[in-house]
């Protein structure tokens, strides 16, 4: 059917050549910008070392295709291994989409197609809806179709071929084995009608295979087995890329055979060439700000810098301007994880009260917030909620990050057979299999517990009372935290930097009475709340000297105040104040709404 095309050296180590720059390129392009993705996506799928698991899998609809993905996505918790994975892959699908093109047409010039297909794919890569068991699989029925393609012009042979490859990729990479059989019927009207009632074999053998497994229960619906959806979140509206590759594949096959015969001279191959360059350029410029996941970026380094413990990095990124809420929450966690929050009031763009309390909604990045903020402060019973919701929403198998937490969690709380079976969990995973085993010597063992830094600390300033089922109010649990442990920085610091910002005074100077009672406490307040107490007792000064309000305070206070009535008249007066006194929180107290 198609004569072995013939590629002398030269044509072998440009092709070589230009295929490695690209991947070079795409390399380092991809771990300069996106680093931190590939250490977020790590979580959204979970490997277990353990037959069941894999048996379970292998066996499943795309099963092969689904184990090497996830034994790939582990792998992104290391540094460069995202950004290697995915280039592999992408450049895989360009390099074989290419051979298909060289197979089928004498035309060497046709890069476009594949290197777009493998553009797309990335962008979907981008996507945490995707999954990446789709580029396998993908990869899975390019190599297929080369394989058929290489198969000797024999009817029966070819049948015999094509039927085998369609049930393994059936079975083994899942919807793909449709778009095999559709690039068959296509391959075949384009090089031999008379005999394309042969080439049907394999799309009526899908439609038998189908309708057995979704009647079996063994596939969900047809549209898993007829379309990509297979490799997306059935919960989320795929997006219009996920169709993108199987277009082009099958494009480019029409393509190939139709510009087989077209010749043309060397100055035009080169003029050809660069056009699909640019073209390719263009593609990536116009998809990048809708499909880049530019806006994310931040978060998740933020997240990544927080799951690690590198506080210090995120109060140095948040000296950079902080322009959304993401990025308050995360900072403000690390202001308390070091013990920051008071003294640090107001040193950073906060975002006031929105940016202490998170909003509430089912969304990802919002549960793990919430779950990270809760374990922060100390509210075990709601780190744990918002843990396991978090990992319901992620997927059917759950988080191994997430599950690292929930072992923290009901070790805390001394519910040693839960944080066991999720011990267990770990200890088939290949990262946190170390961490996990650490775990063993806290099970049943309250001492080792209470004596542990971390886990210790967060037992002692458990409520006596389960407050979780009956209380939504973020304040009101904090409250319960500070009476429970009332040398919790981080609930105390909270909560005045909440009354703060709200300008609920009477609440704050209950919260110093109760908590800030003694001599060393008062002489180690934060200034920012120094400077809350010199508005509350502002008309009478005595009260200064019971609270040890600093002396220096006192003289940037009067000073502050006479600035302000030199300049009370002054349109501009906020923006004057502002140059000498905007850190202040008698600045915030008199010009924030």
């Amino acid at each position: 059917m198609f004569k072995t095309v013939e590629v002398n050296t030269n044509e072998k180590l440009h092709s070589t050549a230009f295929w490695s720059v690209i991947g070079i390129t795409a390399f380092i392009l991809i771990q300069k910008n996106y680093e931190f993705h590939f250490y977020y996506m790590e979580q959204f799928q979970l490997f277990l070392y353990n037959k069941t698991f894999l048996s379970d899998l292998f066996f499943s609809f795309g099963g092969l295709s689904e184990i090497i993905s996830r034994w790939l996505l582990q792998f992104y918790i290391y540094p460069w291994a995202g950004a290697l994975i995915t280039t592999s892959l992408l450049l895989s699908v360009a390099v074989l989409m290419n051979q298909i093109a060289i197979k089928i047409s004498k035309n060497r010039s046709l890069i476009l197609l594949p290197i777009l297909s493998a553009i797309f794919l990335f962008f979907l890569h981008l996507n945490h809806n995707y999954y990446i068991t789709g580029t396998i699989s993908f990869i899975f029925v390019l190599t297929a179709f080369l394989i058929y393609l290489n198969i000797d012009n024999y009817k029966v042979k070819k049948i015999i071929v094509a039927t085998l490859l369609t049930v393994l990729l059936f079975w083994l990479a899942g919807s793909v084995a449709f778009l095999f059989a559709i690039a068959i019927i296509i391959l075949q009207l384009l090089i031999d009608r008379k005999h394309i009632l042969y080439s049907f074999l394999p799309l009526a053998l899908i439609f038998i295979l189908a309708y057995i497994g979704v009647n079996s229960g063994w596939i969900g619906d047809y549209s898993l087995v007829f379309s990509p959806l297979l490799y997306y979140h059935h919960k989320m509206t795929p997006s219009p890329l996920i169709y993108y590759s199987w277009c082009l594949f099958l494009l480019l096959i029409f393509l190939t055979f139709v510009v087989n015969d077209i010749k043309i001279s060397r100055k035009l191959h080169y003029f050809v060439f660069i056009c699909q360059i640019v073209i390719v350029s263009a593609v990536i410029y116009f998809l990048l700000p809708k499909y880049g996941q530019l806006l994310s970026a931040q978060y998740k380094q933020l997240d990544y810098y927080t799951r690690m413990g590198r506080f210090d990095e995120i109060i140095e990124e948040s000296k950079k301007p902080i322009n959304n809420l993401l990025h308050a929450y995360y900072l403000n966690i690390a202001l308390m994880e070091t013990d920051q929050l008071g003294k640090q009031f107001l040193q950073f763009d906060q975002k006031g009260i929105n940016g202490l309390i998170p909003i509430m909604n089912k969304e990802l990045a919002s549960l793990i917030t919430l779950n990270e903020l809760n374990f922060t402060l100390g509210d075990i019973a709601a780190s744990q909620n918002f843990a396991f919701e978090s990992n319901i929403t992620i997927s059917k198998t759950g988080s191994p990050r997430l599950y690292k937490r929930l072992v923290q969690t009901n070790l805390i709380s001394g519910d040693y057979p839960v944080a066991e079976k999720y011990i267990n969990l770990l200890e088939q995973t290949h990262y946190y299999k170390e961490w996990a085993t650490n775990q063993r010597h806290f099970l049943y063992n309250d001492m080792a517990v209470e004596n542990d830094e971390l886990l210790g600390t967060k037992r002692r300033g458990l409520p006596a009372e389960n407050y979780l089922l009956g209380a939504t109010d973020l304040i009101y649990r904090m409250q319960h935290l500070v009476n429970a442990d009332p040398d919790n920085t981080a609930a105390k610091e909270y909560l005045a930097s909440v009354f703060l910002f709200g300008k609920q005074m009477p609440l704050f100077i209950e919260l110093i009475d109760k908590y800030y009672n003694t001599e060393e406490a008062l002489l180690n307040l934060p200034e920012r709340f120094q400077e809350a107490i010199i508005i509350i007792n502002e008309n009478n000064p005595t009260e200064w000297d019971r609270y040890k309000i600093n002396p220096l305070v006192v003289s940037k206070y009067e000073d502050f105040k006479q600035l302000f009535l030199e300049k009370r008249n002054n349109a501009n007066i906020s923006n004057i104040m502002y140059q000498k006194y905007g850190n202040t929180y008698w600045f915030y107290f008199m010009f924030y709404n």
